[in-house]
Parts: structure tokens; C-alpha cells; sequence
């Protein structure tokens, strides 16, 4: 037999290994390990053996079929049979509930309205009836039970237009001109005709019987026939479609029923084929390799089972076959990779020693710079401390100058109230020197009274003398009082403008203070964010020099291993040789 090469690679996570690629003449070996999630049991006997080998793949099959185990298929048809017969039962009960309610519409309708609507025909015209009674009634004894009749009547049909109305009739053909059609001989009725129904003019009562009462009846008679007729209408539609309903719920039935059936047979039919022909070539190969022959796989592309038991079978052909050839191949490969290993384990050694020496060094530099980073971590909180007094100090500032801006508006305010004072003292003013001015004319008219008296007017004319003095007086003072008036009201209007401008200055500072606070507050956390980073860096700088050490250490016990390594591939190389020895016993 002819030598093979074959390279096995490593197994998988589930426990088996990966499908090994035999020799050209074997034929073409591919991978197709899955094993099925949905069974446990199968999944341990999987684990249990190593990954098996599937013939190429044709053209045709379904990846999904190929893909899915034997349980799964058969629990996937239960599965579609359920879920088919659970729709179908859901869709029978659904058109039941619509056909429920298309019920309970009729029955509504029925009671709310068709029923209503031929009460009212038997209301209508019992009332023309009664007032044909009322009419041919000859005493008042006897129009009296017809009147408390006609009462009852009026009565009953408003309850039957409201029942109509509530029941959702309002919008029925004709029934708006019924309901304002009877309305109207209602008011005719009570208003004409019963008047002279009663009263002794028989022609005038058929004169409004038959000019204006028998128009309103015909007209609201028609209103009521249609409302009948198009509530019949949607009754017979309501009713319809819940005929419709049933027979298409029924025909749905029949035919989601029979397709499904039908899928599931042939789906059925179709597994029993597929389990069938893969059981028979699974028993070829084996018969073939009961006779010794390794090259006769099984030609099984499904992953469920039955491919899971051909790439099994696959699996250990080729593991029989590479196991012959590498042997023989890998202990001459030995020999050679123990001399590499162990010029490599005398490099590790040298490289380890020289590692150690250098994380030592490293170490020292890292301890160094954790030391530093300390500092700048001291340094960076005491200045954390000076921006946080800084802020304090700012907002108090802005409390300060908030205070200053109220106090400054309030003393505006002041001033603004004196200023309104001097303007009342100044109106005042003017009055008096009105007044002043008012009797000093009179004191000037009293004196020339006093002249025209002569003698008997001499004492008037000295009071009025004196009187137009003090007029005189009493103006000079209005006046020196109303200058110095609107100097002081100038001076407050002065005053008043310095304020407005301190009260701005104030307000600036203010802002400039809140700006200043804002700034600090940002430099604050900053500041922390900084600190908080070389307290992070501080630990990150030890670590690292704690790390440096271990590996230091690590470098040392690497040393120890590459020896004992370079002893012990001096042992794989004697033992490679005893290897080839005993493979050069076998012919394949």
C-alpha cells in the first residue's frame, strides 16, 4: 500500500477533533463537525468520539435539511402540525367572535331600532286615529279618555324617537324628515286641529284636516317607511357578511388544512427516503472495511444522524490511515525538532539571564517615577485647596455686590420719592403765589373803594394797604421758595443719576464677580480631575515597577525551565530513534 500524508488539526471546543484532509486518491475528505443543540443525548455521544468527515456537497439539498437532525425534523413536523392546528383554531375562533358580533349588531339593531321604528307606525296612526275620534265624538265626556289617550301616545313616541336616536338610527334615510314631519302636525294637531275637532265647525275641521294635517302625514309617513326600509338594508347586510364570513372562514379551513397535510406527507415521505439510502451506504462502507478496504467512504452529505454516523465512520478510516503514515513521517521529524529544542532552550537561557538584568534596571526607573508623580499629586491637591479658598472669596464677593446693587437701588428709589416731593412742594408754591397774586389785585381794589369813600373809607384803605404788603410778602416768599424748590429737585435729579450710574458700576462688578466665581469653579474641578489623574498615574507607576519585579523573577524561573527543557529534549531525540526502530518493523 501506498504511503499517505495527512496532517491532523487541533479538536474542536465541543470534544472532537477536525475533519483530517487524507492523500490524493482517497478522495476529497471536508469538515462537518456541528453537532445538533437540540439533543443532549447525541450531543455526549458526539463529544465521546472524534469529528467525523462528509463527502463533498451536490448541488440541490438544502443547506437547513443537511444541517438538521432526525429528531429535529420529525418534532419540527409535530410542531408545524400544532402550530397549523392551533392557527386554524385560532382563525375559526376569531370568525367566530365576528360572527358573534355580527349577531349582537343584527340583535341590536333589531332591538334598538327595526323595533322602535314599527312601534312608531303603530303610534302614528293610532294618534290620527284618536284625533278622529276626538272629531267625531259628540260630548265632552266623551273626548276626555281620547285626550288623556292622545297624551299617552305623544309620550310614547318620544321615547321611541329617543330609543331610535340612541340606538345609532339618527343618521337612517328619511328619518330626519319623519322626526320634523311629526313634530310638525304635532304643533298643527294641538294648534288647529284639535281646536276644531272640538269645537262646532265641522268644515273648518276638514278644511285644516285635509289643506295642511293630511300633507305633514303623507310627508312624515314616507320618512318613517324609508328609515324602515334602510334599517331592513343594513340588517340584511349585517347579516350578509356574517354569512360571507363563515363560508370563507370554512373555505380557509379546507384549504390551509388540506396543503398542510399534504406538505407534511411529502416532507414525511421524503425523511423516510433520506434516512433509508444513507443507512445503506453507511453499511457498504462498513462491509468494505470488514474486507480490509480503507477507500471506500460514505457518501453522506446531511448532518443530522444518520451524517453524524457517516463522518464518523469517515473519521476513523482516515485516522486509521494517517496513523500508519505519520508515525513513521513524525519520528524522524522528532529527532530534528529535539535538536532544535534544544539550541532553542540554551537561547531562551541567555535571553532570560539578559531580560532579568534589564526589568531589574527598569524597575529602579519606575519606583523613581512613582515618586515624582507623588509630588506632582502633593503639589496639584495643595493647589486644589488655593483655587476652592479663591472661589469661596469670589462668591462671597458677588453675595457682597448683589447687596450693594439692591441697597444702591433702594436709595435711587429714596431720592426718585424726594424728587416727586419737591415737584408736589413746587406745585403748591404756585398756588400760594396765585393766591398772593388773587389778593393783592384785591387789596388794590379795596384801596380804590377806600379813595372813592373819602373820609369814612380812610381805615378800609389803610388795612387794604397792609393787606397788599403782605400779598406782596407772601408772593417774594413763594417765589424764594419755589427757586430754592427747583434747585433741590435739580440736585435730586443730579443725585438720582449718580446713583443709576454707581448702580451700574455695582452691577458690573457683580458680573464680573459671578464670571470670576464661574472660571474658579471650572479651574476647581479641573484641578481635581488633574489631581485625581496623577493619583491614578502615582498607582499605575508603582504597579508598574511592582510588575517589572515579578517579571524580573519570571526571567530567573525561565532560566531554571529552559534547562530542564534542554534535558529533556537530549531525552526526546534517544527516544525518537527507539520510535523509528520500531516503525520500520510495518509495510503499508
Amino acid at each position: 500500500m501506498a504511503r499517505r500524508t495527512t496532517r491532523r488539526r487541533p479538536a474542536r471546543a465541543g470534544g472532537a477533533p477536525d475533519v483530517p484532509a487524507p492523500a490524493a486518491g482517497a478522495g476529497t475528505v471536508a469538515a462537518a463537525a456541528a453537532d445538533d443543540a437540540t439533543t443532549a443525548d447525541d450531543d455526549a455521544d458526539d463529544d465521546a468520539r472524534p469529528a467525523p468527515a462528509a463527502a463533498p456537497a451536490r448541488g440541490g439539498l438544502s443547506r437547513l435539511r443537511r444541517g438538521t437532525s432526525i429528531r429535529t425534523k420529525l418534532v419540527a413536523l409535530v410542531v408545524v402540525f400544532g402550530l397549523t392546528g392551533l392557527g386554524l383554531g385560532l382563525r375559526t375562533v376569531s370568525s367566530m367572535q365576528v360572527i358573534a358580533g355580527a349577531t349582537g349588531d343584527l340583535a341590536r339593531l333589531q332591538r334598538e331600532v327595526s323595533a322602535p321604528l314599527a312601534r312608531l307606525q303603530q303610534h302614528q296612526a293610532e294618534s290620527g286615529a284618536i284625533v278622529a275620534q276626538i272629531a267625531a265624538a259628540e260630548t265632552e265626556g266623551v273626548r276626555k279618555p281620547w285626550l288623556a289617550r292622545l297624551g299617552t301616545v305623544d309620550t310614547a313616541v318620544e321615547m321611541e324617537i329617543a330609543s331610535v336616536e340612541a340606538g345609532g338610527g339618527a343618521d337612517l334615510e328619511g328619518w330626519q324628515d319623519f322626526v320634523t314631519g311629526f313634530t310638525a302636525w304635532q304643533d298643527l294637531r294641538d294648534d288647529e286641529l284639535l281646536p276644531a275637532a272640538q269645537g262646532t265647525d265641522q268644515q273648518a275641521y276638514e278644511r285644516v284636516l285635509g289643506n295642511d294635517a293630511e300633507p305633514l302625514v303623507r310627508a312624515y309617513r314616507a320618512g318613517l317607511d324609508s328609515a324602515q326600509a334602510d334599517i331592513a338594508v343594513r340588517m340584511e347586510a349585517v347579516a350578509k357578511a356574517a354569512e360571507d364570513r363563515a363560508a370563507m372562514s370554512l373555505k380557509v379551513l379546507l384549504v390551509v388544512l388540506t396543503s398542510v397535510l399534504g406538505v407534511l406527507i411529502g416532507l414525511g415521505l421524503r425523511l423516510a427516503v433520506g434516512i433509508r439510502r444513507a443507512a445503506e451506504t453507511v453499511q457498504r462502507t462498513l462491509d468494505a472495511m470488514a474486507d480490509g478496504d480503507l477507500t471506500v467512504e460514505a457518501d453522506v452529505r446531511s448532518r443530522d444522524e444518520m451524517g453524524r454516523m457517516a463522518q464518523s465512520l469517515a473519521t476513523a478510516q482516515a485516522s486509521l490511515r494517517t496513523t500508519l503514515a505519520g508515525v513513521a513521517e513524525r519520528a524522524g521529524a522528532l529527532s530534528g525538532t529535539a535538536q532544535d529544542l534544544a539550541g532553542a532552550a540554551t537561547s531562551v537561557t541567555d535571553a532570560a539571564g539578559e531580560a532579568s538584568a534589564r526589568t531589574t534596571v527598569a524597575a529602579d526607573a519606575a519606583r523613581q517615577v512613582s515618586r515624582n508623580v507623588e509630588d506632582v499629586a502633593a503639589g496639584a491637591e495643595q493647589m486644589g485647596a488655593s483655587i476652592r479658598e479663591i472661589a469661596r472669596n469670589a462668591g462671597e464677593a458677588a453675595t457682597v455686590a448683589t447687596g450693594a446693587v439692591s441697597t444702591a437701588r433702594s436709595v435711587a428709589e429714596a431720592v426718585t420719592d424726594l424728587g416727586r416731593s419737591s415737584a408736589e412742594i413746587g406745585e403748591m408754591v404756585r398756588v400760594i403765589t396765585s393766591i398772593a397774586e388773587q389778593t393783592n389785585l384785591l387789596a388794590l381794589n379795596a384801596t380804590i373803594e377806600a379813595a372813592r369813600a373819602g373820609d369814612a373809607g380812610r381805615g378800609f384803605a389803610v388795612v387794604a394797604g397792609e393787606v397788599k404788603e403782605l400779598a406782596q410778602e407772601s408772593a417774594r416768599a413763594a417765589e424764594d421758595i419755589a427757586r430754592r424748590v427747583s434747585t433741590n429737585a435739580e440736585r435730586t435729579h443730579a443725585a438720582v443719576s449718580r446713583i443709576e450710574d454707581v448702580t451700574q458700576v455695582i452691577g458690573t462688578m457683580h458680573d464680573y464677580q459671578v464670571t470670576i466665581a464661574s472660571a474658579v469653579e471650572e479651574q476647581t474641578a479641573t484641578t481635581a480631575e488633574m489631581s485625581r489623574s496623577v493619583a491614578q498615574a502615582a498607582q499605575s507607576a508603582r504597579e508598574i515597577a511592582e510588575n517589572l519585579g515579578g517579571i524580573a523573577e519570571g526571567s530567573a524561573t525561565a532560566t531554571q525551565v529552559a534547562e530542564g527543557v534542554r534535558t529533556g529534549s537530549d531525552d526526546v531525540a534517544r527516544m525518537s530513534l527507539e520510535l523509528d526502530h520500531a516503525v520500520g518493523a510495518f509495510r503499508f
